[in-house]
């Protein structure tokens, strides 16, 4: 979150609302109001108001079953925003509290809108909201070192890593930020043209994220504590939490490079899918396949980029057991696959036989997980079904297991070829990830030499997977 203003857009709030000047707990609420990213994935544009971001800002510690939001928002409401609406949360259905009126009048939200626009880098005087403190290099150097001590802290109460993650994590861990800096600075005009092209909410929402990184580039990553996945995640606010757009704009220069139809590729091995691995096989495109049974006018044509999308929340869908069809009990508040396809016009991709084979399949791969009592994931890990783990759940730890072994060659060959080569791997994506390659004569032998690592490891699994290359 960002945690810098304007001194001229503080001292406007502290005037508007002069309990803020007293009280700190009610200056944290106020910029979490303006400036947390935290959006809601089932109400667009609305704002989580998010216990845990508060309970860490307001008492200096993680959330516990104590803290009572209820007690600082009451407060905060009659003190200072009486027509904050709050919705009501539900924790044992994992709902969480949302902001469904923020309260501004219109004055207040043309402040806020032209303070989304100053820059990081802008020559405004600027200071930190809390504190009031002057941002000057040392202030920001210290904030910039307590984000990353909090963050190795908390690294270290995570749940066991298989020794490839922490391969990768301690790869990246070395990565430095000041790389992003000056991308911010290089980039600035592109970054621009690629936020004019988004909602004035999404420009609210991706502002807020640039300038949290401009402050603490360096990216941060994690692994779950559960175990139950064993993704790699970024930490706070990191490039990687920009919309694809937005993100390729600050990377412009450098290579982004990703596995081809990851899921798919390891869904027709891990399913054995006869239809799946013939198509791969025969070096055909799923998402041109697919494309050409919604659409036979445009047979052999690539489907535009947002049926595409469609597209791979489909096969996703598969990968990560989502219901074809929610039953009439369910309370999920997700949209199972039947629900997506029609509000997007393309219910009849479920008439291809592959996806129809695939659907086939998992059914029986989940039974037979239920009926061994367990499965063995990519890297030899044995995972066992419990009243907490359902198939499903470790069918899709499994296909993530894969995706993670197959991909983490490019690390190998970044350690062992990196600093020769003068390429290094500036920021992981899930199924992929963004390079820097300064030697321009090395670039080809660098791009063969990873296809080829990743060919060999896909291989051994017998899954058929290729990378894909795109420079920014």
């Amino acid at each position: 979150m960002k945690t810098w203003t304007t001194t001229e857009f503080r001292n406007y709030c502290l005037t508007k609302y002069p309990a803020l000047i007293t009280s700190e707990v009610y200056r944290i609420i106020f910029r979490y109001l303006c400036f947390s990213t935290a959006i809601s994935k089932y109400s667009p544009y609305r704002l989580m108001f998010d216990a845990a971001t508060l309970c860490l800002e307001i008492e200096g510690r993680y959330w516990h079953n104590n803290f009572n939001l209820d007690k600082y928002t009451k407060c905060f409401k009659q003190d200072v925003i009486p027509n904050l609406v709050l919705t009501d949360y539900e924790y044992t259905e994992g709902i969480a509290r949302e902001v469904e009126c923020i309260g501004f009048d219109n004055d207040m939200m043309t402040r806020l809108a032209t303070e989304l626009k100053i820059g990081f880098n802008g020559k405004h005087p600027k200071c930190f909201f809390i504190s009031g403190q002057v941002l000057n290099k040392p202030n920001r150097k210290k904030i910039v070192d307590e984000k990353y001590t909090t963050h190795t802290k908390n690294e270290i109460k995570s749940g066991e890593r298989n020794t490839t993650q922490q391969m990768i994590l301690d790869y990246l861990d070395k990565r430095e930020g000041v790389l992003f800096s000056r991308k911010l600075i290089e980039n600035a005009q592109l970054i621009e043209n690629a936020m004019s092209q988004l909602s004035i909410e999404n420009q609210n929402v991706f502002r807020k994220r640039l300038d949290a990184i401009a402050l603490a580039p360096k990216p941060l990553y994690h692994t779950t504590k559960t175990g139950q996945t064993v993704r790699i995640f970024d930490n706070g606010y990191s490039p990687c939490s920009l919309i694809k757009d937005v993100r390729r704009a600050l990377c412009h220069g450098w290579t982004e490079v990703d596995l081809v139809a990851a899921q798919f590729s390891i869904l027709a091995t891990l399913l054995d899918s006869p239809k799946a691995k013939l198509l791969l096989h025969e070096g055909e495109n799923i998402w041109q396949s697919l494309y050409a049974c919604t659409h036979p006018q445009n047979a052999g044509q690539n489907p535009p980029a947002e049926i595409k999308g469609v597209f791979k929340k489909v096969i996703y869908s598969i990968a990560y057991g989502k219901s074809l069809l929610h039953g009439p009990n369910s309370k999920s508040k997700e949209e199972d696959i039947t629900t997506i396809l029609t509000n997007a016009n393309l219910l009849s991709v479920l008439n291809h036989p592959i996806i129809k084979e695939l659907f086939e399949r998992r059914k029986l791969w989940y039974t037979k997980i239920k009926n061994d009592g367990f499965a063995i994931d990519a890297f030899g890990n044995k995972h066992l079904v419990t009243n907490d783990r359902k198939p499903h759940q470790i069918g899709s730890t499994l296909a993530q297991s894969y995706e993670l072994v197959i991909f983490s060659t490019i690390y190998e060959d970044a350690i062992k070829h990196g600093e020769k080569d003068q390429y290094q791997i500036v920021l992981h994506l899930h199924d992929g990830a963004v390079l820097s390659m300064a030697d321009k004569k090395q670039v080809e032998k660098i791009k063969a030499r990873l296809s080829k690592a990743v060919d060999i490891k896909a291989s051994s699994f017998k899954i058929k997977i290729e990378l894909e290359f795109k420079d920014l």
